[in-house]
């Protein structure tokens, strides 16, 4: 929220807790337009004054969102120290699923498979941890969301623990925190 205070000529801004100066421009009333105000705030901006540097970062963060898509997705818990997330299939179904950056496709377990309508389209052989070869069932789902982020008629293997992998977020740089991931869509 914005207040200001306005006396000769200038005005002070408090927007979210941080003070700015600024000059604006009056009509003939000695009413200021929000128009020229905000124009008058991102010109201040402008010439990045060291008592504005908050909102000049403010600023700039909220232009890097307004570019790319971001999505924020709350850790649940751990195990084996490994970050789970809820994950959300066609629409409808939520299951916690292990982010696996090591792992390059997204599995499932057998009993999600029967829970969220996937469809089989074949078989393939992969490596697992332990450098055996096994053969798992691959298919689709129609789609799975993450915190926001969705992709449609995806790809998943079924097999042991359910895990989150490269093919879902290989279109996002990850950034891991204490008990968030932040998914930042990659520019095309």
């Amino acid at each position: 929220m914005m207040q200001k205070h306005s006396r000769f000529g200038a005005t002070l801004l408090l927007l979210s807790g941080t003070l700015a100066f600024t000059t604006v421009a009056y009509n003939s009333y000695g009413d200021t337009s929000e128009k020229v105000l905000a124009a008058a705030l991102d010109s201040s901006l402008n010439e990045r004054p060291a008592s504005t540097n908050q909102l000049v970062q403010r600023r700039e963060r909220l232009e890097q969102r307004r570019n790319q898509q971001i999505f924020e997705v709350p850790i649940i818990g751990r195990q084996s120290g490994i970050p789970v997330v809820e994950v959300t299939f066609n629409n409808r179904r939520r299951f916690p699923m292990m982010v696996d950056t090591g792992a390059s496709v997204t599995i499932i377990t057998p009993q999600m498979a029967n829970q969220i309508g996937f469809r089989k389209t074949g078989t393939t052989r992969v490596k697992v941890a332990n450098g055996e070869t096994i053969e798992v069932p691959v298919g689709r789902v129609s789609s799975i969301d993450v915190g926001g982020a969705v992709i449609e008629d995806f790809t998943v293997l079924v097999a042991g623990a359910p895990l989150l992998g490269q093919n879902f977020f290989s279109g996002y740089n990850v950034t891991m925190r204490q008990n968030m991931i932040v998914f930042r869509e990659r520019r095309r």
